[in-house]
């Protein structure tokens, strides 16, 4: 049998315990969806109201360097928001951002595993922990630094 749709990719499954008591299934995004999620992490430093090219990597981390914490944080907070949208409340941005501030390294790794489900669906969990390494659990400002 060729494609079939039902066993083709894993649900999108989270457990966030012991850190934050949340656990379930995101629901499957559409192409809209996650076509408006790409755009918002592309453009997550509009928020600034700053101005760079963001096809010129050098003036892209000549931005996000001189970066004040304030502004980072800011950067981050429209990144945390988009993946609260992609997710449709399953998780809620609440639990994303009290796994967040309960432990980092399993936030990064959420953001990191999620993005490789819906970017890369045939990829396997074993591909899944090797590009959140890569990646540093997401596209946020500390992995564009990198």
């Amino acid at each position: 049998m060729g494609f079939d749709a039902s066993k083709a990719i894993e649900k999108l499954d989270y457990d966030f315990r012991p850190f934050v008591n949340a656990s379930g299934v995101t629901p499957e995004p559409t192409g809209k969806m996650v076509t408006n999620f790409q755009d918002r992490i592309r453009n997550a430093a509009s928020v600034l109201d700053k101005e760079f090219d963001a096809n010129d990597k050098e003036a892209m981390l000549e931005f996000l360097s001189g970066l004040s914490r304030e502004e980072s944080d800011k950067v981050e907070g429209e990144i945390d928001e988009a993946y609260g949208e992609l997710t449709q409340g399953r998780p809620s941005l609440e639990d994303i951002l009290a796994l967040k501030d309960s432990s980092y390294r399993h936030y990064r790794a959420y953001l990191g595993s999620l993005t490789g489900d819906i970017i890369n669906p045939e990829s396997s969990p074993a591909d899944l922990r090797s590009s959140a390494r890569r990646t540093n659990g997401g596209p946020t400002l500390q992995s564009v630094k990198s």
